[in-house]
């Protein structure tokens, strides 16, 4: 069906995306179905087993997981070949995780230096928590919101802003190329 008609070459990858995007879908429901199962097969009381909140993380991931599959889009628009796009991946991921927490490291050392052995740890300036929320590994877990720290709406913003800027941005990348 699908290749009995003309296609453009947008709307291949919009299918391409849209496949792997229903894929990752399926595998995060079946991930918090088992969760679910799992907690009651282990004799947790049904009231302390919160489903909804199980659904709302398992919603996150997944919208983080679109976020990767962004990023991968968009290796794979630039490089031709599987090996660049796996490396440029897991290499761009890499530096938009940790990124935050290396240039925390960076600030500490600049700032603090040996006196950060001395000082006393719960009483932090609040520069040094700033950097977590530049994580966006903060905003995907969905336990922020559980204590209070961050709203749920924030994460969930968060979580469709970076899917669909990577989206965008693979989009605009894949129209500029010329074959």
């Amino acid at each position: 069906m699908l290749l009995s008609k003309p296609l453009s070459r947008g709307r291949m990858l919009m299918t391409k995306y849209t496949v792997c995007a229903a894929c990752l879908l399926v595998v995060a429901v079946f991930g918090g179905i088992s969760a679910t199962l799992y907690a009651y097969a282990r004799g947790y009381p049904s009231e302390s087993v919160q489903v909804t909140q199980i659904l709302t993380s398992t919603t996150l991931h997944w919208l983080a997981s679109l976020f990767v599959l962004g990023v991968a889009l968009i290796a794979s628009v630039i490089f031709r070949d599987v090996v660049r796009t796996l490396v440029a991946t897991v290499a761009a991921m890499f530096v938009i995780l940790a990124g935050p927490e290396l240039l925390r490291a960076l600030v500490e050392w600049i700032v603090w230096g040996d006196r950060l052995y001395q000082m006393d740890l719960r009483t932090m300036p609040s520069w040094y928590k700033a950097f977590d929320y530049f994580q966006l590994t903060t905003y995907w877990t969905g336990i922020h919101f559980y204590s209070g720290e961050t709203l749920l709406a924030q994460s969930f913003v968060v979580c469709v802003v970076t899917a669909l800027a990577a989206l965008l941005l693979a989009l605009w990348l894949f129209r500029r190329k010329t074959y």
